[in-house]
């Protein structure tokens, strides 16, 4: 069974850097919201809450988030976990 989602990252250009995370899951209608701050390193963006934190990669089409174990998805994969952005600068 495959678990649609719908994901909006918002990355705020704040003294603070914070961002929010919300996740929608079509199939079982389950949302999840998550805020934190986010710094960035290169290509690396991390974003840190009070669960933990995760890394994404900048690619020129969005960011892709890193694989559980913390390596970086390959090409095929990479495009089911793009997360493209909609507005903003």
């Amino acid at each position: 069974m495959v678990m649609e989602s719908k994901t909006l990252l918002s990355l705020n250009a704040d003294v603070d850097r914070t961002f929010t995370l919300e996740e929608r899951y079509t199939d079982q209608n389950l949302n999840s919201k998550t805020s934190g701050t986010w710094t960035v390193d290169g290509d690396i963006v991390t974003l840190t809450s009070e669960s933990g934190s995760t890394k994404y990669e900048v690619m020129e089409k969005g960011l892709v988030s890193f694989n559980t174990n913390g390596s970086k998805r390959d090409d095929a994969t990479a495009k089911k976990y793009l997360l493209r952005k909609v507005k903003g600068e």
